[in-house]
């Protein structure tokens, strides 16, 4: 990746990648990190909150091309790659937590918000952002975690940015639809509560248990539902929400 822009501050990276797109009409693929993100965006329209210069947003732009109807290929993709570089840190037993965070016994590391550009039926442009508790200590959330805390060390903030490019620089040409068995057995191996029986709240039946059983072709989650009625549904991602043991 040849464009790697550093910003002192900055709302929401994905916001900033999302201007580039429409205003620099940029065709290679980029890379905006920042050390200060103030209003970051999650999913389920979360936000997410970045220790100044402790902790790192960044959100790479990528020219896929592929049909719209792969986009929840693409997400896992992502999100096992996010995995793989996690591992290459050191950590061992990171998990993806439907559907976008990356969680370590079940506190939250880091976060993922793909936003796809549509064009005609591909996509042409995708933002990929991603933030990362790096080394955020007392500051981190109750229910979060750190790379500081997990590893017991302290992390470069350029360095590693630097490193996290370049290892999906290498990762992208990899990336094919034609690769999409593959891509989901090793997104299942990362599932948290794939074939594991978790509790989940559910927005119409409550409090339920269930195992993953994989996701559809639209991206929806299928629930094998246990207790309190045992049937199989499909969630969006404002349907269910995985509960911790201290919830």
């Amino acid at each position: 990746m040849k464009n790697i822009l550093f910003l002192t501050e900055v709302n929401s990276t994905n916001n900033y990648a999302a201007n580039l797109l429409r205003e620099a009409n940029t065709a290679e693929p980029t890379a905006i990190m920042t050390f200060n993100q103030v209003s970051g965006r999650g999913q389920r329209g979360n936000s997410w909150l970045c220790a100044p210069n402790k902790d790192m947003a960044c959100s790479f732009i990528a020219f896929p091309n592929i049909p719209s109807k792969s986009a929840p290929i693409w997400s896992m993709w992502f999100s096992n790659w996010v995995i793989s570089f996690f591992k290459d840190l050191g950590i061992e037993n990171a998990k993806i937590k439907w559907p976008n965070d990356i969680v370590v016994d079940f506190k939250k590391l880091s976060g993922i918000l793909i936003e796809n550009q549509i064009q005609g039926k591909n996509i042409s442009s995708s933002i990929l952002g991603i933030g990362i508790n790096v080394n955020s200590n007392t500051e981190v959330p109750e229910g979060a975690t750190s790379l500081i805390q997990l590893l017991g060390k302290e992390f470069n903030l350029v360095e590693l940015g630097t490193k996290m490019t370049a290892s999906l620089l290498d990762s992208l040409p990899f990336f094919s639809v034609e690769r999409e068995d593959q891509i989901r057995k090793l997104y299942y191996k990362n599932l948290l509560g794939f074939n594991g029986v978790l509790r989940y709240k559910h927005h119409i039946m409550g409090e339920i248990e269930g195992k993953i059983k994989g996701v559809n072709a639209s991206g929806m989650l299928i629930l094998e539902c246990i207790t309190p009625i045992q049937k199989e549904i499909l969630c969006d991602i404002k349907e269910v929400q995985l509960l911790t043991n201290r919830e």
